[in-house]
């Protein structure tokens, strides 16, 4: 299993930038179909629950742990996102 590294972010980063946000999924997903992404989901005893997706895998700090009643964290390929979602990511980081 490969997670996404900051060159591979970098890439697509600047694959978006080129096209803009009409760019195909075949070309972000050029050479990056068998890298995952993180998938965060926390959950309240209230019933409040709350998903991240994360580019990069990363360590939640302890306060997250602290107000987050359960957790789970799991890999997600990222051949299994919409282009939309991928550009609005990379935007975002």
């Amino acid at each position: 299993m490969r997670y996404l590294n900051e060159d591979d972010i970098r890439l697509m980063k600047s694959r978006v930038e080129a096209k803009g946000e009409d760019i195909s999924s075949e070309e972000l997903f050029r050479g990056l179909e068998d890298c995952y992404i993180w998938k965060e989901e926390w959950t309240r005893e209230t019933g409040h629950m709350w998903t991240y997706y994360t580019l990069l895998k990363r360590t939640p700090g302890q306060d997250e742990y602290d107000f987050a009643d359960t957790w789970d964290f799991s890999p997600v390929r990222l051949a299994n996102f919409s282009t939309e979602s991928i550009v609005k990511m990379l935007n975002a980081y």
